[in-house]
């Protein structure tokens, strides 16, 4: 009798994680969907497609159910729909910061996502609180990375359109630096800080410096 009770609970373990393992293959191959819809740019099939994914991640992993809600809030992002953009940008943010830290790499890539968002809302204040968290966090561990590079040109962009020029400036060249040091000056991320320093200087009559920059 202890031996069929024995047999049966380990039949259900074994079920349990079939199940489990089942689940997990059903997400990979929802997202991976979802990445055929937009290639296709079939955007109503890849949102329906990414919430049956993001209805799994659920419970399941906090990192995936972060992932799927990042890659939503990209196709809204991308789509120009910055409230829904905002809203799943946002929620990634706090899950992110309950299950993985503010020290996580992918913490950071969230406040500038949630951050780019909000400048096209108009929200300049919120953004620019979300970069400077972003940068705190990156210097106060001593890391210089492609993330507190992007943080920096984000905020150069943010001043930039806001008019604070000195400021804007200021931010591009230290993406500008950390850019240089990792990636090196032919890199295309380098090439896009530079771009965006001669707009800059376009902006306020430094044409010549602008010139440089922009050639």
């Amino acid at each position: 009798m202890k031996q069929k009770k024995y047999f049966i609970t380990v039949l259900l373990f074994i079920i349990h994680c079939s199940l489990f393992i089942g689940f997990a293959q059903s997400w990979e191959e929802l997202i991976q969907k979802t990445g055929l819809f937009l290639n296709e740019k079939n955007i109503d099939s890849a949102l329906a497609t990414a919430d049956n994914a993001l209805k799994i991640a659920i419970g399941s992993s906090p990192s995936k159910h972060a992932l799927t809600l990042g890659m939503i809030g990209q196709i809204y992002f991308d789509n120009g729909n910055y409230e829904k953009a905002a809203e799943y940008f946002m929620t990634e943010k706090n899950l992110k910061q309950t299950f993985l830290g503010r020290n996580n790499p992918s913490y950071a890539v969230s406040l500038n996502n949630l951050s780019s968002t909000y400048q096209y809302l108009g929200k300049f204040d919120e953004a620019e609180k979300l970069l400077m968290e972003a940068i705190e966090i990156k210097s106060s561990a001593n890391i210089r990375d492609t993330i507190l590079a992007k943080s920096f040109h984000n905020l150069g962009k943010l001043y930039h359109s806001t008019g604070l020029y000195g400021k804007s400036e200021e931010n591009y060249i230290k993406a500008l630096d950390i850019k240089r040091e990792i990636c090196g000056e032919n890199h295309p991320l380098y090439a896009n800080t530079l771009y965006n320093l001669g707009l800059l200087y376009k902006s306020y009559g430094n044409f010549e410096t602008a010139e440089k920059n922009l050639t």
